[in-house]
């Protein structure tokens, strides 16, 4: 299943990118061009996690320590994780960034851009290249509701700025440090679907 989203994500990004020249958006700040660039994006854990709380799997990959083993924490049951993209453009029009984007990976859907190439410790991020934007990357980390009467779960997130107007050539690598933010508790609702619409920043 992961590997048909996969075909598909590349399919679609070399449609994107073919056709990028010929794709123009018009908001009421007036027209740009709608060109999507790709980055890929280290994920390491930061600062302290609290005593008993949910993480990512962490470990040394190529040498960077604290380095999360993306395929392992997705398909890990005991917690389990999703990661959340946010991409958002610092310039706006009426106060509403110009160009915004969220989507999640878990491990039975993935609405992310995927290049097939990543490591295991990588995530790849589309972005608006006529635009500085602002990159949010969240990892959720929670325990099968299956299989736990556990409904808290935590929230790990962190950001970088990337701005293709600044130079010819924007970098295609860059590492993004997560920090433990908060704990969240589902109490008698769905700690699932929760967890889901923290994914796609709308929570």
């Amino acid at each position: 299943m992961l590997n048909k989203i996969k075909i598909h994500s590349v399919i679609l990004l070399m449609w994107i990118l073919t056709n990028a020249e010929q794709c123009t958006t018009t908001d009421s700040c007036g027209t740009f061009n709608y060109n999507i660039g790709a980055i890929k994006a280290t994920l390491t854990i930061n600062g302290p996690i609290p005593s008993g709380r949910y993480s990512p799997i962490i470990q040394t990959i190529a040498n960077i320590p604290n380095s999360v083993n993306i395929q392992g924490s997705l398909w890990h049951t005991m917690p389990t994780t999703k990661f959340g993209i946010q991409v958002e453009s610092y310039d706006k029009c009426n106060g509403i960034p110009r160009y915004k984007s969220n989507c999640c990976i878990t491990k039975t859907n993935n609405g992310c851009l995927v290049l097939n190439d990543e490591a295991v410790n990588q995530i790849t991020v589309g972005y608006q290249t006529t635009f500085k934007c602002k990159v949010t990357i969240r990892a959720i980390c929670l325990y099968d509701v299956s299989v736990s009467t556990d409904r808290k779960f935590d929230l790990y997130e962190g950001s970088f700025d990337i701005d293709p107007t600044s130079s010819i050539s924007p970098p295609t690598n860059t590492t993004c440090n997560l920090f433990y933010k908060k704990m969240y508790d589902a109490r008698y609702g769905d700690p699932e679907q929760l967890a889901q619409k923290v994914c796609v920043f709308a929570q």
